[in-house]
C-alpha cells in the first residue's frame, strides 16, 4: 500500500497574504547515524485564513531572514507532516508548509 508523503496546496488553505513575523530556527546541514539530512529553515508565519503555521525552506542559500514582519510568497508549497513528541512523551502529527524557496514582496 502507497503512504502519501505531502499535499499540493491549494492558494485558497493558506489564504491570499502569508506574513512572516520572525526566523524560527535554522537547521545545518548534518550526517546522523550515517545518513546525512540537507540544512533548513523554518519561520513562524500567519494569514487571515490560518492563523498560525510553520513554513520550512529546505535549502538555505534560498531562504532569507526577515528583518521585521514581512509579506511572503512561497514558491512551490506542500503541506506534510512530521511526528513529535508532546509533554506526555505522546506521538503526534504537525502539519507543516514546506516550499522550494521565499520571496519577501515590499
Amino acid at each position: 500500500m502507497a503512504e502519501i508523503t505531502t499535499l499540493a496546496i491549494q492558494p485558497d488553505f493558506l489564504g491570499k497574504e502569508i506574513f512572516v513575523s520572525r526566523e524560527v530556527r535554522g537547521v545545518l546541514a548534518m550526517e546522523r547515524f550515517g545518513q546525512s539530512t540537507a540544512g533548513y529553515r523554518e519561520y513562524a508565519a500567519s494569514s487571515a485564513v490560518q492563523p498560525a503555521f510553520v513554513v520550512r525552506v529546505e535549502a538555505l542559500k534560498n531562504a532569507p531572514k526577515p528583518n521585521k514582519r514581512q509579506k511572503i510568497l512561497l514558491i512551490e508549497p506542500e503541506l506534510t507532516y512530521i511526528t513529535e513528541r508532546n509533554a506526555n512523551r505522546r506521538a503526534i502529527d504537525v502539519p507543516i508548509i514546506v516550499a522550494k524557496a521565499v520571496q519577501f514582496v515590499d
